[in-house]
């Protein structure tokens, strides 16, 4: 068993001071505990992505001691970090309380805010001097006249990772990260001016979300595209992101839903019954999430489908618009985008989000969307439930001349 389990992104992965650093940590540990270096940590360089890299990083979550995230740009964008995390809470929720068993290292700056379950771990860059704190871990080893405040940090460091762990989470053998939520896309909203969690639905509130994925098959899209291997046998199977995250982006959906507490169900948008469905969710003020690939602009059906949507407003559904990271669109598909969802678009943020280019801000976008559309479901049902508990309004009765 590991005694601590290092998370960082894979685009951060093609860098040699990290993987010093870890070596270094590594050892420095085994000096200073009865770990040896094999055993002092854990880090997924050279796993497989896909079901066998979900189980070796699941049986690590669940029984090393101490969680050590590297904080940098990249490993907020990632979901696949954001899985680790929340995968490694789930130990410490067993607990009843968050102990301190998340030991994070500032690998660069971050600018903005932290997300959410971030900003709740304690900020100890002050502890390890003014160099560290406003330039990273990564500025100390890349200078040589920085070496000996390098060495500095690593023991102190060490012994702050030993510390965490000497009351550990209870183990979780069977711990797996198959629909993990991203523990990233929760986003803090301000009260009053100051920040607390989106935590996701009170007692009572709406529970449930639909997702509705508007998104060509493989077959479908060779008539329009070249490239189709973000497509597959139906619109479910959309994956924008592919390959760095090869799964369905429904999934990733639904990992947001339960992120923030909702339950959630998928269909395809072609299904002869959506109309139906978005006037059934609208009378029961249930939320509906449209996922649109833009290319379906491309299609007939979808052409009249979304035309038709178009001209329909349901206070109760938004729609998301993911773009392929790196795609080269063609310079008339917004146009034709725009032209098809234009009333949409022009509600605001609130009903329509688009340009999303990264799984990361996908994540976020639809974990706003689902908050906002939450708050305003539930001030609606409240106006609702006064009015019914008032009854009838007493109206004056008016008279003409000459009663």
């Amino acid at each position: 068993m590991p005694h601590f389990f290092f998370s960082y992104s894979r685009k951060d992965a093609p860098d040699e001071y990290l993987y010093r650093f870890y070596d270094d940590l590594c050892r420095e540990i085994s000096v200073r505990s009865h770990f040896t270096i094999e055993s002092a940590g854990f880090i997924d360089k050279n796993q497989p992505v896909g079901g066998e890299w979900e189980d070796s990083i699941g049986v690590a979550l669940g029984t090393c001691d101490v969680f050590v995230p590297v904080y940098s740009p990249s490993l907020f964008g990632s979901s696949n970090c954001g899985q680790e995390w929340h995968a490694f809470g789930t130990r410490q929720s067993r607990a009843g309380k968050l102990a301190p068993h998340i030991v994070p290292v500032w690998w660069v700056p971050t600018p903005g805010e932290l997300p959410t379950i971030a900003d709740r771990i304690q900020d100890t860059r002050s502890q390890f001097g003014a160099e560290y704190q406003k330039y990273g871990l990564r500025y100390l080893m890349q200078l040589k006249e920085n070496e000996s405040l390098y060495r500095d940090f690593l023991v102190k460091f060490t012994m702050m990772v030993l510390a965490a762990g000497e009351n550990p989470p209870e183990l979780m053998r069977d711990l797996s990260l198959a629909g993990a939520p991203n523990a990233f896309a929760l986003k803090p909203e301000t009260t009053g001016g100051r920040a607390r969690p989106r935590s996701g639905l009170k007692a009572g509130g709406i529970k449930s979300v639909r997702f509705v994925v508007a998104a060509g098959s493989r077959d479908e899209m060779r008539t329009i595209r070249a490239a189709v291997d973000a497509y597959g046998a139906g619109s479910l199977d959309w994956q924008p992101y592919h390959p760095e995250h090869p799964d369905p982006i429904v999934l990733h959906a639904q990992g947001v839903a339960i992120a923030h507490r909702m339950v959630s169900s998928f269909k395809a948008a072609m299904d002869d019954d959506l109309f139906e469905l978005l006037e059934r969710c609208q009378a029961s003020r249930e939320p509906v999430v449209l996922i649109v690939d833009p290319w379906v602009v491309e299609l007939d059906a979808y052409k009249d489908l979304l035309a038709r949507l178009d001209t329909a407003r349901f206070g109760t559904t938004a729609v998301v618009v993911p773009w392929e990271s790196g795609a080269t669109i063609e310079s008339n598909l917004r146009d034709i985008l725009t032209v098809h969802l234009g009333n949409w678009m022009y509600a605001g943020e609130r009903f329509f989000r688009d340009d999303i280019r990264s799984m990361g801000e996908f994540e976020a976008n639809l974990g706003e969307v689902l908050v906002d559309m939450w708050s305003r479901i539930v001030k609606w049902s409240d106006a609702v439930r006064r009015v019914d508990e008032s009854g009838p309004a007493s109206r004056p009765i008016l008279t003409g001349p000459g009663s």
